[in-house]
């Protein structure tokens, strides 16, 4: 998919790179092979820890293993979509607080993945300074509440 991520990928997001102490992880779900290979640059370049899967049955095996800070979810996946998976993630008392960005293609998807919990969409294609800055925002969010 040539037009996964918007326009020009440049040291822009570099920019919106959180301070970090140690770094960050980010699970990421996502069955395209160069929108993961996007994703994984942007956010190792601003100092994220990235562990990427192109499906799952059950994405609370993936997050007892990796144990991320936030999740990164496609919504168009082969064998479960990213609501379903979100769902999971929500219903779970170990994870409920987890924040999760759904991400879809399908820019009308938002108004159906409220319903699972997401705590924010993004729309495809995206732009790189705008995916970090609203991932910084939701860490920070996360850390206030712990």
């Amino acid at each position: 998919m040539k037009n996964m991520i918007s326009a020009d990928f440049t040291d822009m997001a570099i920019s919106a790179a959180p301070p970090l102490q140690s770094s960050k992880r980010i699970l990421i779900v996502e069955d395209d092979e160069l929108c993961v290979k996007l994703l994984d640059r942007i956010l190792t370049r601003v100092g994220y820890t990235v562990r990427a899967y192109r499906c799952t049955e059950n994405i609370l095996i993936l997050i007892e293993n990796f144990k991320p800070d936030l999740v990164l979810l496609d919504y168009s996946l082969p064998i479960l979509n990213g609501e379903i998976l979100c769902n999971q993630i929500k219903r779970c008392a170990k994870t409920r607080l987890l924040p999760v960005i759904i991400c879809s293609a399908y820019n009308n998807m938002f108004l159906s993945v409220s319903r699972y919990g997401c705590d924010s969409f993004v729309g495809k294609p995206f732009n790189p300074t705008y995916l970090v800055q609203k991932i910084k925002n939701h860490l920070q969010k996360a850390e206030m509440r712990f």
